[in-house]
């Protein structure tokens, strides 16, 4: 339901960022010289970090988008205590004179039958994968 709901939410987003660029683009604006400094407007959509969970007999598996980390994995960290994996990182963005920095810090409570010393992170295109092993 709650990913619904961020769905929507992030749909509306972008319709209005078009509909907000299609009339600029349209009237012909143009911004004074001396304003363009004070009005940057950013799409934070683009720099969320994505984060899903995969459960099966297996392993539990959790992937992380690494865009917002330049597609580096090394900016991405885990610790595990008893059975709280904590998932972090963080990075900075510089575009064109605009600086943003984006950090996260999320705890996932693993099965019990989690095999915790023999965690992989697995790197696949732009997603880092970091897989616990499950006994059975």
């Amino acid at each position: 339901m709650e990913k619904r709901i961020f769905d929507d939410a992030d749909r509306m987003y972008k319709k209005e960022k078009k509909d907000f660029d299609r009339f600029f683009n349209e009237k012909n604006f143009r911004m004074p010289d001396t304003m363009k400094n004070d009005f940057i407007f950013t799409d934070y959509s683009d720099n969320a970090v994505k984060i899903e969970t995969n459960y099966d007999n297996d392993k539990f598996d959790v992937i992380i988008g690494l865009k917002p980390f330049n597609n580096d994995e090394s900016k991405i960290k885990y610790n595990i205590s008893g059975r709280k994996l904590t998932v972090s990182g963080e990075s900075q963005i510089n575009d064109e004179g605009y600086r943003e920095e984006i950090a996260f810090s999320q705890d996932f409570i693993l099965p019990k039958n989690a095999q915790k010393d023999a965690v992989q992170k697995i790197k696949e295109n732009q997603q880092l994968i970091i897989s616990v092993p499950l006994k059975k």
